[in-house]
C-alpha cells in the first residue's frame, strides 16, 4: 500500500511539473522591459531596451529593441538600483516618465516623454 502511494505521489509530482505555469500581472507602465550590462574594462551599468509591448505607449513613443537608456526621471541609472529603476518606470496611469535615450539612429541623448498605461503582462 505504501509503494503504490509513493508511486501515485511521484506521477502527480511530475504531471504537476508537466503543466506550465502562467505569470500575469496588471501595472501602470509604458510596456518595456530592460536588462543592464556591467561592462569590466568600459561603460559602468548600461541599461538597454530588451522587450517592447506591440502597440503599448513605449513603442508608440519611437523606443526601440537595443536602445540604451541614460537617464530616468533625469537620473542617472547607473546610480540606480533595479528596484529603483521599476519603481521609476512603473507608476500611476496616466503619469508620465521622461527617459533620456541614446538609439542607434540617432546623435545625442534624446529626451522622450511617455505617458503611463494600463500593462497586461503575462509570461508562461
Amino acid at each position: 500500500m505504501k509503494r503504490h502511494a509513493a508511486f501515485f505521489a511521484i506521477i502527480g509530482l511530475a504531471l504537476s511539473l508537466a503543466v506550465p505555469t502562467v505569470f500575469a500581472e496588471e501595472y501602470g507602465g509604458i510596456g518595456s522591459s530592460f536588462y543592464r550590462v556591467d561592462f569590466e574594462n568600459g561603460p559602468q551599468n548600461l541599461l538597454f531596451i530588451d522587450e517592447l509591448l506591440r502597440g503599448g505607449p513605449a513603442e508608440r513613443a519611437g523606443l526601440k529593441i537595443g536602445d540604451i537608456v541614460a537617464e530616468i526621471n533625469g537620473k542617472n541609472v547607473g546610480e540606480m538600483t533595479n528596484e529603483e529603476i521599476v519603481k521609476a518606470v512603473r507608476g500611476p496611469e496616466g503619469t508620465e516618465v521622461k527617459l533620456c535615450l541614446y538609439s542607434f539612429d540617432k546623435v545625442g541623448c534624446g529626451i522622450i516623454t511617455i505617458k503611463r498605461e494600463k500593462i497586461n503582462f503575462q509570461r508562461q
